[in-house]
């Protein structure tokens, strides 16, 4: 008897078991790095452009209490408060 071949959520779960009991393999590892690498400079070099300063300003009026940091500005936001 064949067994249906495994749904995307059965691969997934595999996947996961498998870096749980065997971590990452390091072309992954070096994939996610080089991704976190593109987001920060990506950010970095945004941040003087205007789309940036107006999410700041969006941001602000979120309201609330300064408890993120603007990648590269050191500018203090307010963190997005769940909705009720």
């Amino acid at each position: 008897m064949t067994r249906p071949p495994a749904t995307p959520v059965q691969r997934l779960a595999a996947f996961a078991d498998g870096v749980r009991v065997r971590g990452l393999p390091a072309e992954l590892r070096a994939d996610a790095a080089r991704r976190v690498l593109d987001v920060l400079g990506n950010s970095l070099a945004a941040t003087g452009e205007p789309p940036a300063r107006a999410i700041g300003v969006l941001v602000r009026e979120w309201g609330g209490a300064d408890r993120a940091t603007a990648i590269g500005t050191g500018l203090r936001l307010p963190s997005r408060a769940p909705r009720s």
